[in-house]
């Protein structure tokens, strides 16, 4: 019998069932396995309903969630709606598009074994067109600064906390449609809470477009400045250069009318200083045959 995790594990999915079996699979296939696992359907798909029973086994039966109903529907409302269905003193997420490797839980035990922390994330690679790119990779000893203009590396599928400090902190913020999982780690380092970080790519996150967050569209833009206008007043000056950046070459691509997209574009450019701009082309063309941007 397998060693077992004091750890509910929540998967959220948005009508993603070609991705969610592998999700769920990932998770049942761990060397150590978690007590509990929730997977909430913010569509409250039939579907999907039939899906998590087939894959439900009697030594780890999976517990379906239909979501569907919340009034704000999102990841961070999904995430937060599992973590309070959920009974054990951890908590991890995965988003249905992504995948642990087996020693995820395995390895995450023992930095909780072995520190007094109160979250441990571990380092993820990119997946697109099955070959694996190095992504998020969370640095230690972080400032709540340090996630203003950027995500230093926490996302929705790469940390396990102590449920009572993530209920705490009162969960994902809900109103915020995207970079809730950058407010969610300001928040934690704003209260002190000390964490651990496994320098192994224990996850795969998928490259797709499949209605990823990720995708440079109008709704992102928007989500990105009502990000900036709850931290505003903490915002340097080169926090508003980087995430006006960001906003900007979104806009210069997602923007209906062609002037406007030429506006962004020249906007997005005069972020930029000298050095920065010339690094970033130099990178770019050489990461066109190195690897995936």
């Amino acid at each position: 019998m397998k060693t077992e995790f004091e750890c509910s594990c929540v998967i959220t999915t948005h009508d993603r069932d070609v991705f969610l079996r592998d999700a769920i699979s990932s998770v049942l296939g761990q060397t150590i396995r978690p007590m509990e696992v929730i997977i909430v359907d913010d569509v409250g798909s039939k579907a999907t309903s039939l899906l998590v029973d087939s894959l439900s086994t009697a030594a780890l039966p999976l517990r379906y969630m239909d979501a569907s109903g919340l009034q704000l529907k999102g990841a961070g409302a999904s995430r937060n709606f599992g973590a309070k269905a959920a009974t054990k003193p951890y908590v991890a997420f995965l988003d249905d598009d992504d995948i642990w490797k087996p020693t995820l839980l395995e390895e995450c035990r023992m930095q909780f074994l072995a520190n007094p922390t109160a979250l441990v994330a571990v380092w993820a690679s990119f997946l697109s067109n099955d070959k694996e790119f190095d992504g998020q990779s969370l640095p230690t000893g972080l400032r709540p600064s340090d996630g203003f203009s950027k995500n230093p590396g926490l996302t929705g599928s790469n940390f396990i906390i102590k449920r009572e400090v993530f209920c705490e902190l009162g969960g994902f913020d809900t109103t915020l449609w995207v970079s809730n999982d950058r407010d969610f780690l300001i928040r934690f380092l704003d209260a002190g809470h000390p964490y651990g970080v496994i320098k192994q790519r224990l996850v795969l996150q998928r490259i797709h477009q499949q209605g990823q967050l990720t995708n440079r569209n109008e709704h992102r833009a928007r989500g990105i400045e009502h990000f900036m206008n709850k931290y505003r007043p903490r915002l340097s000056s080169r926090d508003l250069r980087l995430l006006n950046r960001e906003l900007y070459s979104i806009r210069r691509v997602c923007h209906a009318k062609l002037g406007m997209r030429v506006i962004f574009t020249v906007r997005q450019l005069l972020t930029y200083r000298p050095g920065e701009l010339i690094a970033t082309i130099t990178k770019k063309a050489l990461n066109r045959t190195t690897t995936y941007r």
